[in-house]
């Protein structure tokens, strides 16, 4: 913000030295004290975003409106000549600096209202299920260890919720797949299901699900597709917001 400062600071004197030409052409001399001084706000060290974007708007007003009253003073004097003439190219110059300002100002404002936006976004919960465990099983066998209830209530808010498992097999043979189960309505989650055939532990994450309302016990339901030993390392419900 404080690249305008000196812009400000600019259109400022050049304010002043036109209404010191224009009073000289056409009025009687004055004292000191007949003179107005234009002030713009000064920017506070600590001011926040959304004060130095207010602060910067009233300066631009004042100075507009200040611009249109040389203008009319232009036009109200009588005669052309060189003096009037490299006025009205200042003032037009004064114009453009202040339609720049406009711009920067329109400029900032989508980026802070962004920047608040960010700041504001809740970090995701973890849900943990359990750790340890394997099963052999050709079809989904349910880890009775991997339980746990859960009631979307609680989660105000969320967009969904991701199964992360960490999977493995003692050898590469098959694969292994794991899926969350309702146990309360006996049904599958949709968008739960993890597999991998790594024999190293392997994190995998399931594309996403919403939970039916209220409150269910859940469960981590394993399937190894040959019959090999299908380890299972930890899993854990990741809640996003």
């Amino acid at each position: 913000m404080t690249k305008f400062l000196p812009v400000v600071v600019f259109v400022i004197l050049l304010i002043g030295t036109i209404f010191y030409i224009r009073s000289r052409m056409t009025e009687p001399a004055k004292t000191p004290a007949d003179y107005k001084t234009v002030t713009v706000q000064s920017m506070p060290d600590n001011a926040t975003s959304e004060q130095k974007i207010q602060i910067l708007e009233q300066s631009v007003q004042l100075l507009a409106t200040e611009i249109g009253k040389i203008n009319s003073g232009l036009s109200s004097s009588a005669g052309s000549n060189a003096s009037s003439a490299l006025l009205e190219t200042r003032v037009k110059n004064l114009e453009t600096s202040v339609n720049s300002l406009k711009a920067d100002v329109a400029f900032l404002k989508p980026a802070t209202s962004q920047t608040t936006s960010t700041a504001t976004k809740k970090s995701p919960e973890y849900i943990p299920l359990s750790s340890g465990g394997n099963s052999t099983d050709k079809n989904y066998y349910s880890m009775g260890g991997y339980q746990v209830s859960i009631d979307p209530a609680d989660y105000p808010g969320y967009t969904n919720m991701q199964l992360e498992a960490t999977l493995n097999f003692n050898e590469a043979v098959g694969t292994i797949n794991a899926r969350l189960y309702n146990v309360t309505d006996s049904s599958v989650i949709s968008n739960s299901g993890v597999s991998t055939s790594a024999t190293t532990p392997t994190l995998v994450t399931s594309y996403g699900s919403t939970l039916p309302s209220g409150k269910k016990t859940y469960v981590l339901q394993v399937q190894s597709t040959q019959g090999y030993q299908a380890n299972v390392q930890s899993a854990r419900i990741r809640v996003n917001f």
